[in-house]
């Protein structure tokens, strides 16, 4: 079946799925499974909020402002998620002043991209490559991200 978010060709199964996400359940459980190897092993960690902003840019049901946030803050800033997570939380007290961004975008790179990584390298350069692809596919809106970023540093 075709996942409603990302548009990326996954299993059709009985899932439980997140009521934040624009998903489908074979998609969300792909998604799991990842999650899964960034909590059970220290070598896929650092890639984790790139991994969690890249998926709901593809599936957010809601405004996805604070993840294209996060991306900018990482590639066009260089921040690291400790540095990043707290400048979202302040960001999320301001929701009212968060840019109105429409849903989401297919891309080339899926959560089927990653899950097909065979060790912790091929799955951080995998995920890096997959966030920036959804950072991209939201281009039209990088001016006016950077602008709430640049407020927000």
């Amino acid at each position: 079946m075709t996942c409603v978010g990302c548009g990326a060709e996954v299993a059709d199964i009985e899932y439980p799925v997140h009521s934040d996400m624009r998903t489908s359940p074979g998609c969300w459980a792909l998604f799991c499974e990842l999650l899964g190897r960034e909590f059970s092993d220290p070598a896929y960690w650092p890639v984790h909020q790139l991994t969690v902003n890249a998926y709901a840019l593809q599936h957010a049901a809601s405004n996805p402002a604070l993840h294209l946030l996060a991306l900018c803050l990482r590639f066009d800033h260089g921040y690291s998620d400790a540095q990043i997570l707290p400048i979202m939380r302040a960001a999320k007290k301001r929701n009212a002043r968060l840019p109105e961004i429409g849903g989401p975008r297919y891309v080339t790179l899926t959560v089927l991209s990653v899950h097909a990584a065979r060790n912790e390298w091929e799955h951080i350069a995998s995920v890096t490559e997959w966030a920036q692809s959804a950072w991209k596919s939201f281009d039209d809106f990088h001016e006016v991200i950077r602008s709430l970023a640049h407020g927000l540093v």
